[in-house]
């Protein structure tokens, strides 16, 4: 079987690497990579990027498998054999399956958004990606010394936050929900960004010795 382009070059999918078009004209970096289901997983990240997803080989039909293209907020695509998405670049992929014993599913990841499969048996769906249509801020948030604050309220809407400890502050803080304290939470050095792909509520812990004040800027759609 064969992947090949809209100009005429082929691509053939038995090698991962990659493959030379027929004519000179361009390259396609294809990853080939299976993965078992034997295992429940739940938004698990896998190491996959690229323009072109298929879903070319699996143990049974039966073999089904939901896939996040960038972000965990898009809704996510239920995959089985002969399932093939074509479309905006993705640069994360995230995968969700019940546990499914001697189960697997292996994809065909390509780079190129001209690569096709001749393939006619199966269905292919062409999709666009959403990406972040904001990009916001607000002015810097006060955290007092000795407490938690809240940075940034809960926001179903958001995609991706980022916190910066300022240069000037006086030491680390700590990153987390309201639990948030002395001892618990991600640290955060003076200087340092964090950002989080979450739609909760997020908090500052500051235990500097003086006020601080944070700087808070998100996406969303």
């Amino acid at each position: 079987m064969k992947a090949t382009s809209d100009h005429g070059r082929y691509y053939p999918v038995g090698l991962e690497g990659v493959a030379l078009p027929e004519f000179g004209l361009a390259e396609a970096n294809i990853t080939v990579r299976s993965i078992l289901l034997d295992n429940e997983r739940n938004q698990v990240e896998f190491n996959l990027g690229g323009s072109f997803i298929w879903a070319y080989a699996a143990s049974d039909l039966n073999a089904n498998i939901d896939v996040y293209l960038n972000n965990r907020i898009n809704a996510p695509l239920n995959f089985s054999q002969g399932m093939l998405i074509k479309g905006s670049k993705f640069n994360r992929l995230f995968v969700t399956n019940t546990a499914q014993a001697g189960k697997y599913i292996t994809f065909v990841v390509c780079d190129n958004p001209n690569v096709d499969i001749k393939n006619p048996d199966k269905s292919a769906s062409t999709i666009t990606t959403t990406k972040a249509s904001v990009f916001d801020s607000v002015a810097d948030v006060a955290c007092a010394d000795g407490a938690a604050t809240q940075v940034a309220p809960a926001n179903t809407d958001r995609r991706m936050l980022y916190i910066t400890n300022p240069p000037t502050a006086g030491g680390l803080v700590r990153v987390g929900d309201i639990n948030v304290a002395v001892d618990r939470g991600t640290i955060l050095l003076p200087s340092d960004t964090f950002c989080v792909e979450t739609s909760e509520a997020v908090y500052i812990r500051n235990d500097t010795g003086g006020a601080i004040d944070i700087a808070v800027t998100w996406t969303e759609d």
